[in-house]
């Protein structure tokens, strides 16, 4: 809306444009330079409409490079991209500071030229607000009151699932798996998207991708990926344990029963719930680990999750040795991706796109984090999301409980859920309607992104 309001009230300086067309008649090759706070591509949508984009070989704009003519640093930039001597330059423009001084110090000839225009802010901001079937911004920010405010996390919700698709699309993959639970409002938010880009329809009318909700939990899959006993770390249960770990909080996460519980506590005669800090090195987890019952029990349970959750993955019918694995999840420090990795014995290429991550990754399993990754400080809007990103946590729970493993009941694999507790009736009071809530902001903002198909 702010183009074409801003465009209605531009007019071409026809001295300037005279001056442009001459130069190109002579061989000359031009270029924008211009400190602006939207990319190259607004500029250039404004340069078509008045049919003067032929003249201009290349555009240089502050936003794209994050440097300004301002600082000079812009004009530096042209200088190296160009590979050319300054001398051999000549800037034109209005300002006397950014377009002449700063042009002359970096040993650039200039042209100041005069203009005169008016800025109908009025103008502009009657339309911004009242404009004919427009989207107005005041009222997706205040239209349901105060009750659920969260939903303008509607907006950071967009760019993330923007960036997840042009990712996918670049690497033209056909899989996408969004990780239970935060995943299945992602996915939700991911398949409005396509659903809107098929409608509108344009350049990937033809690009198709199936999304898939994938049940696993850290528990689920710590029980899915175990080693026999000799050879298991327990690796990434005792890095989450920081404030100590109890026998009986040992055995829960390995998804043991409180029936199997009760029977080793019996077996081993001692007090299973008392904590201590460095649970690995303790007289308790080695007495833990020489007792026969949950040696028994252990490989039993070993064996049978590993068998459950292979035919849980074949069940999607991809081929992850020849396509890799694509997964999707709030994230920060991707234990479910190195969890995934040791399942496939590092044998299947994975890429995790996370709202935050806070790990690096490895060449054969590849984290980004969309809205905020640690690693890459250039990411717009990076220091913005890294103080939000904790609220993602709530806002995308899921409509079921945790996983806690699985069984192969007549030859299929069900997945079976933690039921110590229900979460849904949090869900269904006050998730459900903000999730809503969410999805009718994201889709009008999906129907007004002028850039969805560009």
């Amino acid at each position: 809306l702010y183009i074409e309001t801003e465009q209605e009230n531009f007019y071409l300086n026809e001295n300037v444009i005279n001056l442009l067309n001459k130069f190109k008649l002579e061989g000359k090759k031009i270029y924008l330079v211009s400190d602006f706070f939207c990319s190259n591509d607004v500029i250039l949508k404004w340069f078509k409409h008045f049919e003067i984009d032929n003249l201009f070989t290349k555009l240089f704009v502050s936003c794209d490079y994050k440097k300004t003519k301002f600082s000079g640093k812009l004009y530096r930039q042209v200088i190296k991209e160009l590979n050319e001597s300054p001398r051999k330059m000549m800037m034109i423009g209005d300002n006397k500071y950014s377009d002449i001084f700063k042009a002359r110090i970096r040993g650039i000839k200039a042209m100041h030229i005069n203009t005169k225009y008016e800025k109908s802010s009025k103008d502009l901001k009657t339309k911004l607000k009242f404009g004919n079937n427009k989207l107005y911004f005041d009222e997706l920010f205040s239209k349901y009151g105060k009750n659920y405010n969260y939903s303008n996390y509607a907006f950071p919700l967009y760019i993330f699932t923007k960036r997840l698709y042009e990712n996918l699309r670049a690497e033209n993959k056909k899989h996408v798996f969004f990780l239970s639970r935060e995943g299945q409002f992602l996915k939700k938010l991911f398949d409005k998207y396509c659903e809107v880009l098929k409608i509108r329809g344009g350049v990937d009318k033809e690009y198709n991708i199936t999304s898939h909700y994938l049940y696993a939990s850290r528990n689920s899959l710590q029980a899915g990926t175990l080693k026999p006993l000799e050879e298991e770390t327990f690796k990434y249960i005792f890095k989450s344990a920081m404030f100590g770990l109890s026998i009986r909080n040992f055995l829960i996460t390995l998804t043991f029963t409180d029936g199997q519980i009760e029977e080793i506590a019996k077996s081993l005669k001692l007090n299973i719930d008392k904590v201590t800090r460095n649970f690995k090195n303790s007289k308790q987890f080695k007495a833990l680990k020489q007792n026969k019952l949950f040696q028994e029990i252990y490989e039993k349970k070993r064996l049978d999750q590993t068998s459950a959750f292979k035919l849980y993955m074949e069940g999607f019918g991809v081929d992850f040795y020849e396509e890799g694995l694509t997964i999707v999840d709030i994230g920060f420090n991707g234990t479910m991706q190195a969890l995934f990795n040791n399942f496939f014995n590092g044998k299947v290429k994975i890429k995790g796109y996370y709202i935050g991550s806070l790990k690096k990754g490895s060449e054969n399993s590849v984290k980004y984090g969309l809205l905020y990754d640690k690693y890459n400080k250039k990411q717009l809007g990076n220091s913005i999301n890294y103080h939000n990103k904790h609220y993602y946590e709530q806002i995308c729970r899921a409509d079921h409980s945790r996983v806690d493993n699985y069984e192969i009941i007549d030859g299929k694999p069900i997945v079976i859920f933690d039921k110590k507790i229900d979460e849904n009736k949090v869900y269904q009071e006050f998730i459900k309607p903000l999730q809503e809530q969410i999805l009718d902001k994201f889709e009008k903002i999906a129907n007004k992104d002028y850039l969805a198909l560009s």
